[in-house]
C-alpha cells in the first residue's frame, strides 16, 4: 500500500491466503502486524494525554499505587520509548497457563519483582513489556477493556472496520514458515497481548490509518507530531525512538517505521511514512521465519524504494546492494530446529561447525530466544548451553550474562549464578535486577 495525502497511490494483493485452498489474497485481506501494532497503542496513550487523563510525566505508581516502590521512577514517557527499565516478561510455561501471555499476565508478573534492569531513563532497551503495560494504563484509566477502547475511539472513527486483534478463532489468513526451503504452516501466536502487538488489519484499512495521521481526527496536530520526533535518550542500535515509531533518517532526510515479526503466527509486516510529505507504505506478509534482509523478504529496504518513488525522489533511492544483500540464514533457527529434532548435543555440535559460515547470521536477541524457549520446554540443561555459547558470542553484552545467570539459578548453581550476575553488573553497573539477584542468593 502506498498512500500521498487523501490519495491511494497503490494499493495489491499477491499471494495466497491458505495454502491448503488456494485461497487468493485480496487488499481486504487481514495480516497481523505483530510489534507494528505500537504505533496504535501509542495514539491510545496520547489520546488520554490530550484529554488531559494522564500526562507523559504520570508515573507508573500512580496509575497502579499497588506498584512495586520503583514504579514511581518509571513514567508514561518512558514507557513510549522504552526507557523504563523494566524487565521483559516471557510467556508462561505450558503447564501455566497453556502457553498464552496477556498484557495484565505482563502487569501481574511485573507485581512480583522488586528491581529494574536499568534506572529509568538512563538507557533505551526495546521492550514489549512496557506496551502491555501501556495497554493496562488504558484499561484502567478509561475505564474501558482495551481492545473495546482501540474499536469504539480509533478504528471505529475512522472507518477501519476490518480491523480487530488477533485471536486464533478469528484467523481467516494464515501464515507460514520457510524452514530449509519447505513451507510449512506456523504453529500459531503463542500470546493473546494486544499492547505489544496484536493488530490485525487489512492493506485498504491501513490505508484509512494513513488518512487519520495525515488529519486531526484521532489526535491534534501538535502532539501527533511528538510520535514522529526523536525523543531525548532513545538512540540506540536501530536508531532513535518516538512513540510508538522508529525515528530515521536516510541521506538526511527525516521518515519514521516500524516493522514486526510473529515467528509463531507466521507474518511479517513494515509501516513506513515521510511526515512531512505526508507519504506512507505498508508491506504485509503472510510468510515469516526468515530473515527479513533476504531478497525474498527484505521488505524494509523495499519500503525505501516505494518512498522515494512517492516522494519524486526527495527520499533518495537505496542503492541496489542495499535492496538485495547476499541472503544469510538465521542460526538460531537451525539450532532450535536441531535441538528439537536430535538433541542438544547434536545441536551444538552442528552449531560450533556453522557458526564461522558466512551463510548464517548470528543475533544475541534471537539467540537469548532459543535459551528461553528451551527454559520454556524445562530443558533447563541444554538452555544453558544455548546461554553460555551466547556469552562467549556476544562477551560485551549485559543481558547475554543476565540471562545465563538466571539459567544457572533455576538449574540451582548458586556459585555460576553470582558469577555471571557480577559479570553483568561489571558490563553495567546500573543493573538494579543483577544486584538485587546477587542479594538473594547471597542470603541462601
Amino acid at each position: 500500500m502506498i498512500a500521498k495525502g487523501d490519495q491511494l497511490l497503490f494499493c495489491k494483493s499477491y499471494g495466497q491466503i491458505d495454502l491448503d485452498g488456494s485461497k487468493q489474497a485480496t487488499n481486504d485481506t487481514r495480516y497481523h502486524l505483530a510489534s507494528a501494532s505500537k504505533q496504535f497503542t501509542a495514539m491510545a496513550i496520547l489520546q488520554l494525554v490530550e484529554a488531559g487523563k494522564i500526562g507523559l510525566s504520570t508515573s507508573l505508581q500512580e496509575v497502579f499505587p499497588a506498584f512495586p516502590e520503583y514504579g514511581k521512577l518509571i513514567t508514561i514517557q518512558h514507557l513510549l520509548t522504552h526507557q523504563s527499565g523494566l524487565a521483559e516478561i516471557n510467556p508462561p510455561k505450558k503447564e501455566e497457563n497453556a502457553g498464552l501471555m496477556t498484557d495484565s499476565y505482563r502487569l501481574e508478573q511485573l507485581m512480583l519483582l522488586d528491581s529494574l534492569q536499568f534506572v529509568p531513563g538512563t538507557a533505551c532497551e526495546y521492550n514489549n513489556t512496557g506496551y502491555s503495560v501501556l495497554a493496562e494504563i488504558v484499561r484502567k484509566i478509561s475505564g474501558m477493556e482495551f481492545g473495546i477502547y482501540m474499536e469504539q475511539e480509533i478504528f471505529s472513527k475512522i472507518g477501519m472496520t476490518g480491523t480487530i486483534y488477533y485471536s486464533e478463532a478469528a484467523t481467516t489468513n494464515v501464515g507460514y514458515h520457510i524452514l530449509s526451503d519447505t513451507i510449512v504452516r506456523a504453529p500459531g501466536a503463542r500470546d493473546e497481548t494486544k499492547g505489544s502487538g496484536s493488530v490485525y488489519t487489512s492493506a485498504n484499512d491501513y490505508f484509512k490509518w494513513h488518512l487519520a495521521l495525515c488529519s486531526d481526527k484521532l489526535l491534534a496536530p501538535d502532539l501527533l507530531s511528538q510520535a514522529f520526533t526523536p525523543q531525548a535518550g532513545t538512540k540506540n542500535r536501530w536508531g532513535t525512538y518516538g512513540y510508538g515509531w522508529y525515528t530515521m533518517e536516510h541521506g538526511g532526510y527525516p521518515y519514521v517505521e516500524h516493522g514486526g515479526i510473529t515467528q509463531s503466527a507466521g507474518f511479517i509486516s513494515f509501516t513506513a511514512r515521510i511526515p512531512q510529505e505526508k507519504i506512507t507504505v505498508a508491506i504485509f506478509t503472510n510468510r515469516a521465519w526468515t530473515r527479513a534482509n533476504t531478497p525474498s523478504q527484505n521488505i524494509g529496504k523495499r519500503a525505501k524504494v516505494l518512498l522515494s518513488i512517492a516522494s519524486e525522489g526527495h527520499f533518495s533511492m537505496p542503492t541496489l546492494s542495499d535492496i538485495d544483500p547476499e541472503p544469510k540464514h538465521s542460526l538460531a533457527q537451525v539450532l532450535i530446529d536441531e535441538v528439537l529434532t536430535n538433541g542438544i548435543d547434536a545441536g551444538m555440535t552442528l552449531f560450533a561447525a556453522l557458526k564461522s559460515s558466512d551463510k548464517y547470521y548470528l543475533n544475541e536477541k534471537e539467540m537469548n530466544q532459543v535459551g528461553y524457549a528451551l527454559i520454556n520446554n524445562n530443558q533447563i540443561k541444554a538452555a544453558i548451553k544455548v546461554f553460555e555459547a551466547n556469552v562467549e558470542l556476544f562477551p560485551d553484552s549485559r543481558n547475554v550474562y543476565d540471562s545465563l545467570a538466571e539459567a544457572y539459578m533455576i538449574n540451582g548453581d548458586k556459585e555460576l549464578s553470582l558469577k555471571s550476575y557480577q559479570q553483568s553488573l561489571t558490563l553495567n553497573p546500573q543493573n538494579e535486577n543483577a544486584t538485587k539477584q546477587m542479594a538473594k542468593l547471597s542470603n541462601k
